[in-house]
């Protein structure tokens, strides 16, 4: 049976690696709460960035031209016409002779040429296209799908009360080599997995509690 890694466990493992020393304590306590999966509370801007998607995912299949919403509101239905909502996707990678079994939902997916993946995002402040392009998600959906376009539909909230949008942004990565970008995700699971053996109690949990199957390399 496969090894469970999601794209979000390889973000956290990242910001452990990069992140100030002033923030390596949470960003390790992070890490190990996922691993041993440990129930937590969303945040406020969470649930509000939920909520917002729900109401695209509604909204988009209205007459739009019956609509009265915001002009940036309008602009992510009018980008999202065509799209399915919520697909689910999974593959198997391979790295030193374990399977490792990677899945995940797409917010939006466009099957028809030109076909896209698109990731909804809510934000309080749009930092720039690198706020996004560090993560892992527009790396791991295109191995899964074989789609090469990837766009961060970035909706930034006007002030603190996260009920307006102040404006709309596209972040865009593409694929010019899936080879090249599966021997990137090898190297990088490569890397996350020697750095939890190294550690008993990350790799008790990452094996045992993670995956939940109480099983090792050697099973």
């Amino acid at each position: 049976m496969s090894l469970l890694i999601a794209p979000t466990l390889l973000d956290s493992y990242d910001w452990l690696m990069k992140c100030p020393p002033s923030w390596r304590e949470k960003a390790l306590n992070d890490l190990t709460g996922t691993l041993s999966r440990q129930p937590w509370k969303p945040t406020p801007a969470m649930e509000a960035g939920t909520a917002f998607e729900q109401h695209v995912y509604e909204d988009v299949f209205k007459d739009l031209s019956t609509l009265t919403y915001s002009d940036n509101y309008m602009k992510v239905l009018r980008r999202l016409q065509g799209f399915f909502f919520q697909q689910k996707v999974s593959f198997t990678i391979t790295v030193d002779g374990v399977e490792y079994y990677i899945g995940g939902v797409i917010d939006c997916l466009k099957k028809t040429e030109p076909k896209e993946i698109v990731d909804i995002k809510t934000t309080a402040n749009f930092k720039g296209d690198s706020q996004f392009l560090t993560k892992w998600q527009h790396r791991v959906y295109p191995l899964a799908t074989l789609i090469p376009d990837f766009t961060y539909l970035v909706c930034e909230w006007l002030d603190d009360k996260c009920d307006k949008l102040k404006d709309v942004h596209e972040v865009h990565f593409h694929v010019d080599s899936f080879d090249q970008l599966r021997d990137e995700l090898s190297a990088q699971i490569r890397k996350f997995i020697s750095f939890i053996e190294s550690d008993k109690t990350l790799c008790d949990f990452y094996y045992t509690t993670y995956n939940k199957y109480n099983k090792s390399k050697k099973v």
